[in-house]
């Protein structure tokens, strides 16, 4: 699955080189890109550019699970000695620094 190869001299169509004209000394080379090869790579980095890949999903729906475990951990408060827990709005003091 290489994304790039190389053609040998006799592939190539054009006038040969003299010894050390080319590269590496009188070899040519023409590189081409398979392009069965090349959509799926490229498919995936602008994917990945845009946050919608497989890691990305997977890490954005973890990281929602989690907030929905801790906002259910946190939605009551309860201290040594309560009968019922208490609701976490009915004693939380929002401050007004900015």
């Amino acid at each position: 699955m290489a994304l790039c190869t190389l053609v040998p001299e006799a592939f190539w169509h054009s006038p040969p080189f003299t010894l050390g004209s080319g590269p590496a000394a009188g070899s040519p080379a023409l590189a081409t890109i398979d392009l069965g090869d090349a959509l799926p790579y490229a498919e995936q980095k602008l994917l990945k550019l845009f946050g919608k890949d497989d890691e990305s999903v997977q890490l954005a729906e973890w990281f929602k699970r989690l907030q929905a475990t801790a906002l259910t951990q946190t939605a009551a408060v309860r201290c040594l000695g309560m009968r019922n827990p208490l609701p976490f709005d009915s004693i939380h003091q929002p401050t007004r620094l900015m």
